[in-house]
């Protein structure tokens, strides 16, 4: 008898703690991209002020829903459209206290511009959430230069045109 009444109560317990781990929510994630900052490189080739940037940010998106495709050119993804890009590289000098938004000047050098359209990034099965890092770099090739103390700030848009935080590289002095 003492033991039917060990195992009964082994299995009501058992049977609790299946029942209250069931109700549990599932943990939820923004559907509004966040990224977070994680390194830059500077590479400097040689030339004075004729740079290269390699940076590493960090993504998290609820419903799974970062990047465009080649054929995402409709609107609002059309050329010309705020849209048509989805990660957005800005870029500041240092000019007396403040840091003022520069935009880098299309050469033959610096043909592609420093906006991208990232490749569609998604989940197969029932949770959409996503999160992992991202790594792209840019060239600024010998521009006119205002100041050697320069930052980015680094944003992405998802197909739900949903704008994420804006994320600050450190304070660079360039050589």
């Amino acid at each position: 008898m003492k033991k039917a009444l060990q195992i009964s109560f082994i299995s009501a317990t058992g049977l609790l703690f299946i029942f209250f781990c069931s109700c549990t929510k599932p943990s939820t994630v923004s559907p509004i991209p966040q990224i977070t900052f994680q390194s830059v490189q500077q590479i400097n080739d040689g030339v004075q002020f004729a740079d290269s940037f390699d940076f590493t940010i960090s993504y998290t998106d609820g419903d799974g829903d970062i990047g465009l495709s080649q054929s995402d050119t409709l609107a609002p993804y059309n050329p010309g459209s705020i849209y048509y890009y989805d990660l957005y590289v800005d870029y500041y000098e240092k000019l007396g206290k403040n840091f003022v938004m520069v935009k880098p000047p299309l050469t033959n050098l610096d043909t592609i511009g420093w906006d991208f359209r990232m490749p569609v990034i998604t989940t197969e099965g029932k949770n959409k959430s996503i999160n992992g890092t991202i790594s792209f770099g840019i060239f600024y090739g010998n521009p006119p230069v205002y100041s050697d103390t320069i930052m980015f700030k680094i944003y992405i848009y998802d197909r739900a045109l949903h704008k994420s935080n804006v994320v600050q590289s450190p304070v660079l002095v360039r050589e």
